[in-house]
């Protein structure tokens, strides 16, 4: 796990509540799938998504792992940017957290890969769904092709955000060089603004 991934596992560890719901916007192999779920508890469900089916194989394989009770787990063959249409079929209007990581899938065909364009339009839409004190976290990664544009869009995004729909933040590791996993969080709706 990159520091910027346990970044936002630890941003996101207080700020979510059991019973709630939340998406992981890039299923991958499950990990923050696995993650939202143990957050949410046995009352909570969790919605994720992702384009390849060997990334939807390897979160369901993963979340058997998991023991029981277990959150509910519903799995979308779409891209993020399709999200929203999707959690609306299921009849989800209000999100509690959403988890972004970006890039490719690991061992597997790295053009096959999130994009500035897509993952602008599912930021603008699931933060719509965020409730009043939801988080939505992104870890982005400059170093493969089309990784920096990506990430320059989300964080010009990001500064255009009005505080009175989430305060954003941004994380980066100074001295670990130019290419290294940044960490994004949006706090919607946010109330103490001295955290």
């Amino acid at each position: 796990m990159t520091a910027a991934v346990t970044a936002a596992h630890e941003y996101m560890r207080p700020r979510v509540r059991a019973g709630g719901i939340g998406v992981d916007a890039t299923a991958g192999r499950g990990h923050d799938t696995v993650f939202l779920a143990r957050l949410l508890g046995p009352e909570g469900i969790v919605h994720a998504c992702d384009v390849q089916p060997a990334a939807l194989a390897a979160t369901q394989q993963r979340w058997l792992t998991l023991p029981s009770p277990k959150a509910a787990l519903h799995l979308h063959a779409c891209g993020h940017e399709s999200m929203k249409q999707s959690l609306a079929d299921h009849g989800v209007t209000q999100l509690q957290a959403v988890i972004f990581n970006l890039g490719y899938l690991p061992g597997t065909d790295h053009a096959i890969t999130t994009s500035a364009s897509t993952t602008l339009t599912a930021l603008q839409d699931l933060l719509t769904l965020l409730t009043p004190g939801g988080i939505l976290t992104v870890v982005a990664y400059p170093g493969h092709p089309g990784g920096r544009e990506e990430l320059d869009a989300i964080l010009s995004w990001a500064r255009q955000l009005p505080p009175a729909i989430g305060l954003a933040r941004h994380l980066q590791w100074l001295n670990l060089g130019p290419d290294r996993a940044e960490m994004i969080a949006i706090e919607a709706d946010p109330t103490d603004w001295s955290a």
